[in-house]
This record gives C-alpha cells, sequence and structure tokens, in this order.
C-alpha cells in the first residue's frame, strides 16, 4: 500500500509515490513516509531488495552443502551454487527516495495500527490531504 499524489517542494522537485518505510513506538507513535518521483524508483529497489534475499538463501544452501561430508557431499552442486552466488554480485539496497518525512502521533491503545489505518491517518495530514491509496 502507498499513497498517489503529486507534490512538488519549493525547488519545483515532484514526487508521486508516498510509501510507509517505518513505524516506531518512541514517546507515541512515529511514521516515516519516503516519497518517491513515481513508483518506478520503489520497484528498482524492490528489485535488488529481491536479489538480496535470493543471494541469503544461495548462501544459506551453499552453507548447508559445505557442511556435509563424505558421499553426501556434492562437489558440482557447491560449484552451481557458487556461480549463482557470483553471478548476483553484491547488491547494495539504494534509496532512491527524494524525500523523507517523519510523523509522530499520540499512542492510544486503543487505536488501530494496521497500515491502513496509519495510511488514513496521513492523509489527513496538511502534505497528503487528498491523496489516493495507491
Amino acid at each position: 500500500m502507498a499513497l498517489k499524489k503529486q507534490i512538488e517542494n519549493e525547488k519545483g522537485v515532484r514526487t508521486t509515490y508516498h510509501r510507509i518505510d517505518g513505524i516506531a513506538m518512541e514517546n507515541g507513535l512515529r511514521v516515516t513516509v519516503k516519497s518517491y518521483t513515481d513508483e518506478s524508483y520503489r520497484q528498482q529497489e524492490k528489485e535488488v531488495l529481491a536479489q538480496m534475499e535470493q543471494q541469503e538463501k544461495i548462501k544459506e544452501e551453499l552453507q548447508l552443502e559445505m557442511e556435509k561430508t563424505g558421499a553426501d557431499y556434492q562437489k558440482e552442486k557447491v560449484i552451481a551454487l557458487t556461480e549463482q552466488n557470483n553471478a548476483l554480485g553484491f547488491p547494495v539496497m539504494p534509496d532512491l527516495a527524494v524525500f523523507t518525512r517523519t510523523f509522530c502521533y499520540p499512542l492510544d491503545k486503543g487505536a488501530d495500527f494496521s497500515y491502513q489505518a496509519i495510511y488514513s491517518r496521513l492523509k489527513q495530514e496538511a502534505v497528503f490531504a487528498h491523496a489516493e491509496d495507491k
């Protein structure tokens, strides 16, 4: 889920895609929102994250195979996993957000803390007034 609204800052930089990046309970509810030029930049972050997750799975499988001994050890599998890992290179999570904003709300024990509820609350902020759910 995210919010869709064109926002332009005083320097003319436009963003249209806004997503919750983090939620913390520090002296109330602290919500961090990242804003992107458009959804494609967030998609690029997701693709790198998927590569990183794939690489972690390969490394875990490689570790398990390396711990085997004797007839259980499969040299060909180790070589194949190593090649897969090397093909992914060294992906680094990019931060393609243009802006990061933080909003603080009082903590209400009876409140709904779902993402949908928090996005609804964000739409009450002046900057996100009239934003559409994405």
